[in-house]
């Protein structure tokens, strides 16, 4: 295999980079005159990227849940950890090395910059095109780790191959700018069809290739969600998006056209928490990960099998008991994690339309939500002449590949942007029962939708009934709400209702503003039942504290991972998490705030 090797570096913000890029880095790495010019050359350069982004994959995670509320750190937490969840960010920490993003960026700069566009092959397809969008959406989604974790960050859109390029002055970009930027860099391929423009080379470590990439729709809509708080009418783009993207792609949010079979009395509620650990935890199986058709997984970043290869994830012997770590895990669900499942009610259905509440109090984490016991578990065994709690969180216990986006990130991303576009019915639907076209008709009927508005519902929403089917509680259906994952049969549940709209079933006193803000609650903590451990809570939280302009969204429930009455002493937590600034990283006063 030819190497082609390309500088990886980051400019700074109008100030020398000599101190930060010198000539004789192990940073510099430079292409030969032929790349970019054959079939062959383009496979090779895809993986390139890839293997960069295998450097950061960690850090997505890590940064993501240890600056949230849902994992805490323990006695035996390495420093690093520690630090990153106490807010004690420095120089020094291993997790700050803002380079590996910048290798990205300007691996994607130079594809961008060099890949011939009219190249075709021997069956007349265009050699380039497909990675061409590739590198671009992997620019996009890096610039935004970059700009989620360090605030404000140089902003580099060519190639650097050279010492006079790597000293140029270059603008910082805060998230609001590199959201606009991409915007209207990603836009152009929107109609781009979802699948068929995804490389796929096959099947390369057990992994379908195409879950490699990350697809246009998803992220343009992400982007729009993140800017839309300076642009209402940009929650009705990302809403767009993420339609068609379902359209295309057919995503339903069960897992199976087979009904797994649910509890039918309170009774037999044991039985019900092991239906539904079998049912959610497929999603994380290593046959999701090797079909691309029919998996809950949207993009991946592949990880080598073996520790010694280099690009390895640690996140397995961080959040499980391993041999590495001495059976001790080092990160734990967090106190509020546990309280916020705990909370929820799971909704038991029969025949006759008998509702039923399942009991609280029961062991092993399986009060209310069972995605939290389907996914932890601990056991107390004998280890070195005394007994040793150790822990197992089933979504690092696999093949340790990295999920970035998943189908039901997909459809939380899209309720959120519909609630917020004015539509707080269809997006409590998303979460409760599942929604298709009919059922989002007669939504928009029963709450009084203007005929723009049911317009532009039916177009954006195009979930024909003969492909979304919805829960009837019959054996044929494959939309369940969201919330459902957990709850039982959220459908029926009117308690839940309540909460979003007031009352009981939605009456009285029905306010539209306060349905948003209740329904946006509501999507927050789904994300949170769902996604736990995944690197999504902090960026959730920041997204609605931005949107409310209020900071203690974010900072009262991050002080709180230790339990309700941790807040007082915010968890260990020094930093003033009311002031914006200190969410984010610095790097040698360079990067960041």
């Amino acid at each position: 295999m030819k190497k082609y090797i390309i500088i990886v570096m980051a400019a700074l913000s109008f100030v020398s980079c000599e101190d930060f890029l010198t000539p004789d880095s192990d940073h510099h790495l430079y292409s030969d005159e032929s790349h970019l010019t054959n079939a062959t050359d383009t496979v090779y350069s895809m993986m390139g990227i890839i293997n960069k982004l295998q450097a950061i994959a960690d850090r997505t995670v890590l940064f993501g849940e240890l600056r949230g509320d849902l994992v805490d750190i323990n006695n035996n937490t390495p420093a690093d950890l520690r630090k990153m969840a106490l807010f004690q960010f420095s120089d020094s920490n291993a997790y700050n090395a803002p380079l590996d993003y910048y290798a990205v960026i300007n691996n994607c700069n130079y594809y961008i910059a060099n890949a011939d566009l009219t190249l075709k092959n021997s069956r007349d397809d265009y050699i380039f095109r497909n990675e061409y969008v590739m590198a671009k959406t992997f620019r996009a989604w890096t610039y935004m780790q970059l700009a989620l974790i360090y605030g404000s960050v140089p902003f580099v859109t060519e190639p650097i191959t050279s010492e006079s390029l790597a000293l140029k002055d270059y603008p910082k970009y805060n998230l609001d700018q590199i959201c606009e930027y991409f915007i209207n860099d990603l836009s152009q391929y929107a109609n781009f069809n979802s699948t068929t423009t995804l490389p796929n080379y096959g099947a390369v470590i057990g992994v379908d290739t195409r879950l490699f990439f990350i697809p246009v729709l998803p992220l343009l809509g992400d982007l729009y969600l993140w800017a839309a708080k300076n642009n209402d009418s940009y929650y009705r783009k990302a809403a767009e998006c993420y339609g068609k993207y379902i359209y295309e792609r057919q995503l339903t949010t069960s897992y199976s056209s087979a009904r797994i079979s649910w509890p039918r009395d309170v009774t037999n509620y044991q039985q019900s928490m092991m239906e539904i650990s079998n049912r959610y935890t497929t999603v994380f199986s290593s046959s999701e990960e090797s079909s691309y058709n029919n998996s809950e997984i949207i993009s991946l970043i592949p990880m080598d099998s073996l520790e010694a290869d280099g690009n390895y994830s640690q996140l397995n012997s961080l959040f499980n008991s391993t041999e590495k770590n001495n059976y001790v895990a080092y990160l734990t669900p967090s106190k509020a994690l546990i309280n916020l499942s705990a909370a929820q009610d799971y909704c038991n259905y029969s025949t006759g339309n008998t509702i039923t509440y399942a009991q609280k109090g029961l062991d092993d984490h399986a009060d209310g939500d069972l995605r939290l016991h389907s996914i932890w578990q601990t056991m107390n065994l004998p280890f070195n002449g005394q007994r040793i709690e150790i822990q197992f969180i089933n979504k690092f216990h696999s093949s340790g590949h990295i999920h970035l986006m998943r189908r039901a990130d997909i459809w939380l991303h899209l309720a959120e942007a519909l609630n917020r576009a004015g539509f707080p019915e269809v997006a409590y639907s998303i979460l409760a029962e599942g929604i298709n076209r009919e059922s989002v008709a007669s939504i928009g009927v029963a709450s009084g939708y203007s005929q723009a508005d049911s317009l532009w519902l039916a177009t954006n929403l195009n979930f024909s009934a003969t492909q979304f089917v919805i829960d009837n509680s019959q054996n044929s259906q494959n939309m369940v709400g969201i919330h459902g994952r957990g709850c039982g049969y959220t459908q029926y549940d009117s308690l839940y209702k309540a909460r979003a709209f007031g009352g009981i079933n939605g009456v009285p006193a029905y306010d539209h503003d306060t349905a948003i803000k209740n329904v946006e609650d509501m999507i927050v903590e789904e994300s949170a039942l769902e996604n736990a451990f995944e690197g999504k809570r902090f960026y959730d939280l920041m997204r609605v504290a931005k949107r409310r302009n209020d900071n203690t969204y974010l900072s009262s429930r991050v002080y709180a991972r230790g339990g309700e009455d941790m807040e007082a002493s915010h968890s260990g937590i020094q930093a003033d998490l009311t002031n914006e600034r200190n969410w984010y990283v610095s790097w040698q006063g360079k990067i960041g705030f």
